[in-house]
């Protein structure tokens, strides 16, 4: 009888299949996401040392200032970033390509002079990672 059951469930193990996705991890999410943050603060800089971000928003040139800031990207992410200044809706400046599977998006304001921008960098790991 024991090697009846024995027999029975080495058998249905075999033929038994479970497939249980990984969900995405939250410490990856994180990363992509300090990443971003942290590419715009340092392109941007502070008041009492502005960075090179700062010169291109205050000659309005949004394409330059955001390829600074996709520059400063860890090299294992590709991103997008979307500007707008004032009140405008906010506009594909600069790309690195089309995310594949799951992205992650941090947004900054910054007021420079009399005008206030949005920045807006969308973060994906290279490859895609995991389509959702």
């Amino acid at each position: 009888m024991l090697t009846l059951f024995w027999l029975f469930f080495s058998t249905a193990s075999f033929l038994l299949r479970v497939d249980v996705p990984n969900p995405n991890s939250p410490a990856s999410d994180g990363a992509m996401e300090y990443a971003a943050r942290d590419a715009i603060e340092l392109s941007i800089g502070s008041e009492t040392s502005p960075g090179p971000v700062y010169s291109h928003l205050v000659n309005h040139e949004s394409s330059q200032a955001c390829n600074v800031i996709l520059d400063d990207l860890p090299v294992q992410y590709l991103g997008r970033c979307w500007i707008s200044m004032n009140h405008a809706e906010l506009e594909l400046a600069f790309s690195d390509g089309q995310p594949e599977g799951r992205s992650i998006t941090a947004y900054r304001m910054v007021v420079i002079g009399d005008d206030l921008w949005t920045i807006g960098i969308q973060v994906w790991p290279i490859g895609g990672g995991i389509a959702a």
